[in-house]
């Protein structure tokens, strides 16, 4: 802002104080450069922890700090291996519990050849932990647990070793205790369902059937003996189980064998319910697809049958898997591809060189396909009802609808997928590499506020920012952003009081974002600047000191460098022609700046979180005589001949470092300590340096608030006491 004109024969102090004072404040010591908003953070998170934020881009702040980060989740769709096969078994089967309220958590039960998995807050665990009750003994809680008291003496000593107990007073000193699944499930479980109507888990062996209740085990050894058991499903307070010898349900506490219609020892293999028709749809072993229609439960009446096979349409009579999508058409699974039921005949899709291993629907309506070749999304597109044949089967062919396939190269660490488990905005999926989570980013709007130079007491100085970003599937997120500054309101006066005028000055960056992926754990982000600042308009007798120009930035993010949750970040940003407000001859550049981050996530439980991050930014201008160099050159110049010295080490000086730590806590809330110095490594005494501290609260997946406060720590302290807040909406 070297260039700008004061307003000739006039006294305006207020507005230049305040221009003034802010950039020294954010700039000091360093070069001359115009359109300080280019260089104003925004994002409270980030700012509490240091101004770090190159390298802790995961959320929708990253359209600022690097966009780079637009590409990763969960601000982009990603995926994630999240648990690999234990090391006593392969996973085979998941189930999931949905997520309720704005603080609950969804689950994922998941059963393996060595027993079962329970995800729940990002952690996976083999067991299942219980407060003890007043006077309940570790004796009690393990009996009620397994359900009896056959073997227990032989248990209990393995749950003392589980939870390291190896004293009476240290047992009576116990108030949670973790009971291991192992110690009930010892079988390879084969079925695993979690029933949302009792927050029931049942689970199927290939010795029997199983249901936990929250606190014990329930194991149905009279009602079914050791039969294998292939699904599950329950259907409000009736469970269906289908098992390699009959159909039974249970229901009111009663097991009935159904289906017996199709002979003895009947092998079923899958299982879909028809919520709007009432039906139940089961897959009969050498058979094909039949359909129940139960009897009422009051009133009589008998069950009603139907079979198809081959010869009504069938693609074979081998069935792995059914599902039911939001238009009634049913979909079996076979090895070979997938016959649909449109409830007026049967169509048929086939896979090439492809075997098909599950099938399942998520809430949007997609039909997600697990294969040794990866995952198929398959979205229906329909018939609109404006000619009678749509309008009476309601169908659409599979051929014109649209199909996503994912596998190792957008996405998978395995293409051998075996099982498929859609829940919320989450896809999990069993495959060769363990269970694996495709996370369906949600769009994200942020804004921002911070009060500027408080202890001046200038109340129209004062800071706004909002972002939002947009995830594009495969092609990474598109973002946005605006940052306004108002400087205040200013009064110009004249020897004559009646020709006294006023004028506001502010300046607005709007920019446009956007990142995507180049390798899995590299992603690279572009950003568009378009600039406009006046600092004076509108004033008669004077030249309006306005400009408006464009800058970019781009940004480059790896993650998991080394070891798992390092990441580093570098960012170029605002490259740009220089500006000039009144006189073409007198330019001004642009605060091009070079930003180098590190984030590291050392502890990560399921109720404790811990990052540390690190920036290092520099402004690059580079002024050669009187004259500006362009960014081009100065982006490189400016490190072998710096301001203040002769080489790359007295150009590092110049900088500004930052640091932070975050704490989070159930991810609902989280403590955050930073701290930030300009020029820290040259001879001076003086230069900006505060402390940040800051709080955010999370309310599930829809909502976040984050406060930061500075404490100047010399003694410039025009920054002490200055807020800033910020707010995420998800949706």
């Amino acid at each position: 802002m070297a260039n700008t004109p004061f307003p000739t024969g006039a006294r305006c102090l207020k507005t230049w104080t305040s221009l003034l004072l802010l950039g020294a404040s954010l700039s000091w010591g360093a070069a001359s450069s115009a359109v300080i908003t280019l260089a104003m953070p925004i994002g409270a998170r980030q700012m509490a922890m240091g101004e770090s934020g190159t390298a802790l881009a995961e959320d929708a702040f990253a359209v600022w700090w690097n966009p780079a980060g637009l590409a990763v989740g969960p601000v982009a769709d990603e995926w994630t291996v999240s648990m690999p096969h234990p090391k006593d078994g392969q996973i085979r089967g998941l189930s999931s519990k949905e997520k309720r309220g704005f603080l609950g958590s969804a689950e994922v039960w998941a059963g393996a050849d060595g027993g079962l998995w329970h995800f729940k807050d990002n952690t996976w665990r083999d067991w299942w932990s219980v407060s003890l009750e007043e006077g309940q003994t570790l004796r009690g809680a393990l009996k009620r647990f397994v359900g009896g008291e056959e073997g227990i003496d032989t248990l209990l000593v393995q749950l003392r070793a589980f939870n390291g107990i190896s004293s009476a007073a240290e047992e009576e000193e116990l108030v949670d205790v973790r009971l291991p699944w192992r110690l009930v499930i010892r079988d390879s479980v084969t079925a695993v369902h979690y029933e949302a109507g009792s927050d029931r888990v049942w689970v199927g062996t290939n010795r029997g059937l199983w249901r936990f209740d929250g606190a014990g085990w329930k194991k149905y050894a009279t009602e079914l003996g050791d039969r294998r058991v292939n699904r599950i499903l329950s259907v409000g307070a009736t469970v269906w189980i289908a098992t390699d010898d009959g159909l039974f349900r249970f229901r009111r506490s009663v097991m009935t064998r159904k289906g017996t219609v199709f002979g003895a020892n009947q092998k079923f293999t899958a299982l879909a319910w028809s919520e709007s028709r009432r039906e139940l749809w089961t897959a009969v072993e050498g058979a094909g697809v039949a359909r129940l229609q139960p009897a009422p439960e009051e009133g009589g009446g008998k069950d009603k049958w139907a079979l198809f096979g081959e010869s009504d349409g069938l693609l074979s009579t081998r069935v792995k898997a059914l599902v039911v999508d939001s238009r009634d058409h049913l979909w079996a699974l076979h090895d070979e591809g997938l016959s649909r039921f449109t409830q007026l005949r049967w169509e048929q899709t086939r896979f090439e060189r492809t075997v098909l291993n599950d099938v399942a629907v998520d809430s949007r309506g997609n039909l997600w396909i697990a294969s040794n070749s990866g995952v198929w999304k398959y979205k229906a597109v329909y018939g609109d009802g404006t000619d009678k044949k749509s309008e009476k089967d309601n169908s659409g062919s599979a051929a014109t609808g649209k199909w996503t396939h994912y596998h190792r190269g957008n996405g998978l660490a395995s293409a051998d997928v075996k099982a498929v488990e859609p829940r919320g905005d989450d896809v999990w999926l069993v495959t060769a590499a363990g269970v694996e989570r495709f996370h369906q980013a949600r769009n994200q709007v942020g804004i921002f506020y911070e009060n500027l130079l408080p202890r001046f007491n200038i109340d129209d100085l004062y800071h706004l920012g909002a972002v939002g970003t947009f995830p594009l599937g495969d092609w990474g997120t598109i973002g946005g952003f605006v940052n306004f500054i108002s400087f205040g309101e200013a009064t110009i006066e004249s020897d004559n009081a009646n020709l006294s005028q006023t004028f506001n000055s502010t300046e607005l960056v709007v920019g446009l974002s956007y990142g995507t992926r180049l390798t899995r754990r590299q992603s690279l982000g572009v950003a568009f600047q378009f600039l406009y600042s006046d600092l004076t308009s509108g004033v008669a007798g004077q030249e309006d000191a306005t400009t408006a120009s464009y800058a970019v930035t781009v940004g480059w993010l790896m993650r998991d460098l080394f070891v798992p949750r390092l990441n580093v970040g570098v960012v170029l940003a605002n490259m740009g022609p220089d500006v000039y407000y009144v006189d073409k001859s007198q330019s001004d550049p642009i605060p091009l700046t070079w930003r180098f981050g590190i984030a590291y996530t050392p502890l990560q439980l399921a109720d404790h979180r811990i990052s540390v991050t690190a920036d290092y930014s520099r402004e690059s201008i580079h002024i050669d005589g009187n004259e500006p160099d362009p960014f081009y050159v100065a982006m490189w110049k400016s490190w072998i001949d710096p301001e203040t010295g002769s080489d790359v080490p007295d150009a590092f000086k110049e900088g500004q470092v930052g640091f932070g730590v975050e704490y989070v806590y159930s991810n609902t809330l989280a403590l955050r300590l930073g701290y930030l110095h300009d020029y820290p490594f040259s001879d001076v005494s003086t230069g900006r340096r505060e402390l940040d501290m800051g709080v955010g609260l999370m309310i599930s997946d829809l909502w976040q608030l984050d406060v930061a406060m500075i404490k100047e720590l010399n003694a410039n302290d025009a920054r002490d006491g200055q807020a800033r807040i910020s707010m995420i909406f998800k949706f």
